[in-house]
């Protein structure tokens, strides 16, 4: 009996381990990150990027790199359908180098 009961108490804190491990970091833009790329920077797979209202401006010939991360952008109101990507006819984000 014994033994079951420090097994299952093993398990229980190796599962709690893990469950924290994954849970997603949140950067948020502005906030504790002054501009989108180094949120992005930042981040790692499973992480949110969350960006509020404002203008953030970029060189004209450069876009925000995710370089291939499995990350989420989202706006801080993704259901307002005015917080567009603006700028010229080139994409705001590029997935990869």
């Amino acid at each position: 009996m014994k033994n079951r009961l420090f097994v299952a108490l093993i398990v229980l804190v190796i599962i709690s381990g893990f469950s924290s491990a994954i849970e997603p970091r949140i950067f948020h833009v502005p906030g504790e990150y002054t501009n989108i790329q180094t949120a992005i920077d930042e981040a790692e797979d499973g992480d949110i990027v969350i960006i509020a209202p404002g203008t953030y401006v970029r060189e004209a010939s450069d876009r925000y790199r995710i370089n291939g991360k499995k990350i989420t952008i989202s706006s801080s109101d993704p259901e307002d359908p005015c917080v567009v990507a603006k700028g010229s006819s080139r994409k705001a984000f590029s997935p990869d180098n």
